[in-house]
């Protein structure tokens, strides 16, 4: 799948997810972002209590479903050229 495809359809996911916990159709469930670009669903133009994170590398993504805030973050492996200045920090 190309980028695009994979965001739409990662995101289906959380939404088909997040109903099902919630007992309502998937269609109740809104997308908007925040002021940051973070996505979150809004039900009955209230934001829900279940936050979601997607990552994505080339190959794979993950999503991450929580009742709080949330983050993750997948990173395909490389080399770093300043690995030893990560590492000091």
């Amino acid at each position: 799948l190309v980028k695009k495809q994979h965001s739409t359809w990662i995101h289906a996911e959380a939404r088909k997810h997040i109903a099902k916990q919630l007992s309502i159709t998937e269609k109740a469930l809104i997308l908007q972002k925040s002021t940051h670009g973070k996505p979150f669903y809004v039900h009955q133009s209230k934001p829900i209590q279940q936050q979601f994170s997607v990552s994505h590398t080339p190959k794979y993504s993950i999503l991450l479903i929580h009742n709080t805030d949330c983050a993750i973050d997948i990173e395909q492996p490389r080399k770093r050229k300043h690995l030893t200045k990560l590492q000091k920090k």
